[in-house]
């Protein structure tokens, strides 16, 4: 953000005359951008919005993709070891619960965390706006400007948006930030969306267990490999497949994926030594 010149381009070789208000103006403008450009140097990470989504995506999905699998080796290996025995087809089902449960698990995580992470983003624009106004409209300007308008166009268009604060902040987080225009889903909507990618994981993880052939089997599994993605790609990403950033955060608790399925194997285990004793 570069703050105007106090300087007018010349008319007929005479500069003209620049008023005290004017001059106050710009001098206002100046200190908020100094004020802000200043707040950005001691506090670059609640700034630097872009490192943080990629640190945020690295984070979550190895730390997911690290649990899950290790919860669905601990569940095989040990049912493996405890009931060499059990029928292949149970020890399938047996692996597919907890992991369709810790499938949607972390569907609602994510949108959990991403609506957090909306909501403070948000917070800290608002509180930008309020307090640095002119320096929230530079930028904005520098964006639609990238876009194709003209500096007069884009100041104009800015002016007529920030009416409203809200409809303002609104803009802000799909322009600058580059958010979904789309309302995330709430607790509810989140809550239907998991318990369907749960169901969907177990549902198309049991199908390769239910033919008898051995022939039947394999393009049973091709088919629901198949279908298991596209559905995956389907609910997980959606509406947010066009956005770069939206990976920022898959879920705040990873660590409750493995825990599920240790407790998972070992209350199978325990259920089946109950029935076997009776």
């Amino acid at each position: 953000m570069h703050a105007p010149h106090l300087s007018s381009p010349t008319v007929g070789g005479s500069t003209p005359a620049v008023s005290a208000d004017d001059i106050r103006a710009a001098a206002g403008r100046e200190a908020d951008s100094a004020r802000l450009h200043q707040l950005r140097r001691q506090q670059p990470e609640a700034y630097n919005v872009e490192s943080q989504a990629h640190a945020h995506t690295i984070k979550k999905a190895g730390a997911h993709g690290f649990a899950t699998g290790c919860s669905f080796v601990t569940i095989i290996f040990g049912l493996n070891r405890a009931m060499p025995t059990l029928p292949w087809r149970t020890m399938g089902l047996a692996a597919a619960l907890p992991v369709g449960a810790a499938a949607g698990w972390a569907l609602f995580s994510f949108f959990s965390a991403e609506r957090r992470f909306y909501a403070r983003e948000r917070q800290r624009e608002e509180w930008e706006l309020r307090n640095y106004p002119d320096g929230e409209y530079d930028e904005m300007t520098a964006i639609y400007m990238a876009k194709g308008l003209s500096e007069a166009d884009a100041r104009h268009f800015v002016k007529l948006l920030s009416r409203d604060n809200q409809t303002f902040v609104d803009i802000m987080m799909v322009d600058e930030l580059g958010y979904s225009c789309r309302p995330l889903p709430n607790n509810s909507e989140a809550s239907s969306a998991a318990a369907l990618a749960g169901s969907a994981f177990v549902a198309a993880s049991v199908l390769p267990l239910l033919p008898r052939s051995d022939r039947v089997g394999p393009l049973v599994l091709a088919a629901t490999v198949f279908a298991t993605s596209a559905m995956q790609a389907k609910i997980l990403y959606g509406a947010y497949a066009d956005l770069g950033d939206s990976l920022r955060t898959l879920r705040d608790n990873t660590l409750w994926l493995s825990a599920l399925g240790v407790v998972s194997f070992g209350a199978g285990c325990g259920i089946r030594a109950l029935l076997h004793r009776q």
